[in-house]
């Protein structure tokens, strides 16, 4: 991000921070689902679709500006509200999560 092409048309500081936000919230539903699941693919494909969306689907479907990629895309503002809002409806439900052995056991 600070060496490269990896960052939005808004200022590094901003991408940085929503990137940050964007990747706790993922990381939290991704392990949701992959504990709920009781396997890594549902979370390999749940990341594959969303690069392809949010990488070439919706920017083939709108017109690439640089208030709209502040809020739309990557890294977008929109992206990590949802993203941190879906988190915390995946943590409300985390004690419908199969319950792990104990270790030693």
């Amino acid at each position: 991000m600070f060496f490269g092409t990896y960052h939005s048309a808004g200022p590094i500081w901003y991408s940085l921070a929503v990137f940050i936000l964007s990747v706790m919230g993922a990381g939290c539903i991704l392990e949701w689902l992959r504990l709920a699941a009781g396997s890594v693919w549902v979370a390999v494909l749940f990341h594959g679709f969303w690069n392809y969306f949010i990488q070439q689907f919706y920017p083939a479907l709108t017109m690439t500006t640089s208030a709209g990629e502040i809020m739309l895309g990557e890294f977008g503002g929109f992206v990590a509200v949802f993203y941190v809002a879906l988190a915390l409806v995946f943590w409300h439900f985390r004690d419908r999560l199969p319950k792990l052995p104990a270790e030693g056991v």
